[in-house]
């Protein structure tokens, strides 16, 4: 596809201003959590009570607003709730604390003698299915049909609460959950229906320092301006390594050398208004690596990233509680076995302090004898990870003799990457 480029710079009293153009590239579709409810007389005029199978579901539009709700029904606790958030780097600015009941969408679906599939949604959310209009599907049929619809949300913009007409799409052929998963008849797997959120994707692309940046705005609504994910991305498709950052639109965002904040943003533009410059460009491909200190949490040495530069460091950020991360420890050694007397291997955990024991007993199990560190996730400012732009584990960042960053990879796959890269690498 032919991206048309438009990147024009604007020097306003406040600062410089970038302005890069943007197309739709096809839609974005997100298959949104359902919950079955036991009680039908939450909605009025329930329209299946009728029907030999029938069933009321509901799906929260919001899911940051569903997490919070999960604490007000007792679900989760406070504090899980809060561990959860900061775990996985989760933006609670448009989060509502008190149960916002417009953010749940009603669905009655039923099956009729014939073994027809019966769907109305409460597309004007006024939990009245009286004033609805009623699908029909036949799921014999050879011809697997969709249904689209609008529906009405209320959300919280950060300030008040406000309505948003939003795009559906209904699916009753792609059910939740597998046939094991329904252990009465009642509870029939045909009575299950997806629904999938659908928004626009807008992409575009611009060049900063001579280093292209692609740009995705995910999830755009074009009523609502604080919702969408902004990523952008640079790779090397000879090392095949990519550097992709997210943020939400309330973040700063952080480009090459400098600090930006989103001006402006529609179907055909954003405006980014730069707010300062910073040193470190956050670990992106062919800057600088921001310095590391700390104590080997094995040997207490201390350790500074500058005094080991000279030769190539490899760094690797994972966590204790990390799945992934500890399956990819194996391929991590290997790459330590093949490459440690040519390159040094620094490991950061980022975990709690009081978390410490578990991460040494992994250190232990598995026989990791390069450097260890700690980076507390409990501690708001100055983490390593905030300045290296960690947002998934386990993240791989390789810098050269210079200190530059020369591969940046994520998960198993991009370990194996960086280890092909280091094959063809003279070091």
């Amino acid at each position: 596809m032919l991206i048309f480029i438009l990147v024009l710079f604007v020097h306003t009293a406040s600062g410089q201003e970038l302005e890069i153009s943007l197309h739709q590239n096809g839609i974005y579709s997100e298959v949104l959590s359902i919950k079955k409810e036991e009680n039908v007389t939450l909605c009025k005029n329930f329209p299946y009570k009728n029907q030999p199978y029938f069933s009321l579901r509901s799906l929260p539009y919001d899911a940051m607003q569903n997490l919070y709700e999960k604490v007000l029904d007792g679900t989760w606790t406070e504090k899980f709730y809060k561990d959860f958030v900061h775990k996985n780097i989760l933006d609670t600015s448009y989060v509502f604390k008190q149960s916002l009941p417009g953010n749940r969408i009603y669905i009655a679906t039923a099956i009729d003698e014939l073994g027809i599939k019966h769907v109305m949604v409460d597309a004007n959310n006024n939990h009245d299915f009286g004033d609805d209009k009623e699908y029909v599907f036949n799921l014999k049929s050879q011809e697997k049909k969709t249904q689209n619809i609008a529906a009405w949300v209320d959300y919280y913009d950060g300030k008040a609460i406000r309505k948003l007409k939003v795009d559906l799409s209904i699916d009753p052929y792609n059910y939740l959950y597998d046939e094991e998963s329904y252990k009465i008849e009642k509870d029939i797997r045909e009575l299950d229906v997806s629904i999938f959120k659908i928004s626009k994707n807008l992409v575009g692309r611009y060049i900063l320092n001579q280093k292209a940046y692609d740009i995705t705005i995910a999830d755009y609504n074009d009523k609502r301006k604080d919702s969408f994910r902004l990523t952008i991305e640079t790779k090397d498709a000879k090392t095949k390594s990519i550097t992709s950052y997210s943020y939400k639109p309330a973040d700063t965002i952080d480009i090459s050398y400098g600090r930006y904040k989103i001006l402006k943003v529609d179907d055909k533009r954003l405006v980014l208004s730069l707010i300062g410059k910073q040193e470190f460009a956050g670990a992106e491909l062919n800057s600088l690596a921001p310095e590391i200190t700390g104590q080997d949490v094995i040997t207490s040495r201390d350790f500074s990233l500058k005094k080991q530069l000279g030769t190539y460091i490899l760094i690797d950020f994972w966590g204790s509680w990390c799945r992934p991360c500890i399956e990819a420890i194996p391929e991590l050694k290997l790459a330590f076995g093949k490459y440690g007397k040519k390159i040094k291997i620094v490991s950061i955990a980022f975990d709690k302090r009081s978390d410490l024991g578990k991460v040494k007993n992994l250190i232990s199990q598995y026989e990791m004898t390069w450097t260890q560190l700690l980076d507390d996730r409990e501690i708001n400012q100055g983490k390593i990870s905030d300045n290296y732009k960690v947002q998934e584990f386990p993240t791989s960042i390789l810098i050269d003799h210079n200190g530059k960053v020369v591969f940046r990879a994520v998960g198993a796959i991009g370990l194996k990457n960086l280890m092909a890269y280091l094959d063809n690498c003279e070091i």
